[in-house]
């Protein structure tokens, strides 16, 4: 999914320190070899310098099942509906950040 929106993601700005961290690791990640694997995911989570920002951000343990993902969202959606809605909510938030900082 990140090869459909990474534009979009790279432009994004979060005013939550912990979450804008995580954004850029994902990136960083990504930009190693133009791909984004569950592997990378789990090294990522397992890395000491995100660990702790990945356990306060997804607190609830089973947080792929919990309201904190829209339904859009969950695994083996159709992935063209997910960019859709991703892009969408992307653009929400772009929109608020211009508002909140004008």
């Amino acid at each position: 999914m990140l090869k459909k929106v990474e534009e979009e993601f790279a432009l994004l700005i979060f005013s939550n320190k912990s979450i804008e961290k995580l954004r850029l690791a994902i990136l960083d990640l990504y930009k190693q070899d133009g791909n984004l694997t569950d592997l990378n995911i789990i090294e990522l989570k397992k890395d000491l310098r995100y660990n702790l920002l990945i356990e306060e951000i997804f607190r609830p343990k089973d947080w792929a099942n919990s309201k904190f993902i829209p339904e859009y969202v969950k695994k083996n959606e159709d992935l063209n509906y997910v960019v859709k809605y991703w892009k969408e909510a992307a653009n929400l938030q772009k929109k608020w950040y211009r508002k909140e900082n004008i």
